[in-house]
């Protein structure tokens, strides 16, 4: 079950049991998907600068999570 799938991104973000894998929440997964949701910014920007917010759990863990998504975010080009 840990390897069997993708940890889906839905309406409500990322949620999933915490642990190694692709089907878990974990480091990995969220510097992933940090990087693809600041491709994402830098490819809909069109040359203009945007502003980027991000939120966290208050989970155990959640502080590295969120260092991870930050330093992500400097690949982000056209986020402020």
């Amino acid at each position: 079950d840990r390897f069997g799938t993708r940890l889906a991104f839905g309406t409500a973000g990322l949620r999933g049991e915490l642990g190694a894998g692709t089907n878990r929440m974990n480091r990995v997964l969220v510097t992933q998907a940090a990087a693809g949701f600041a491709a994402f910014l830098t490819e809909r920007a069109a040359g203009t600068r945007a502003p980027f917010a991000s939120g966290s759990a208050g989970r155990l863990g959640a502080d590295d999570d969120k260092a991870d998504a930050g330093s992500t975010r400097t690949t982000c080009s056209r986020c402020d």
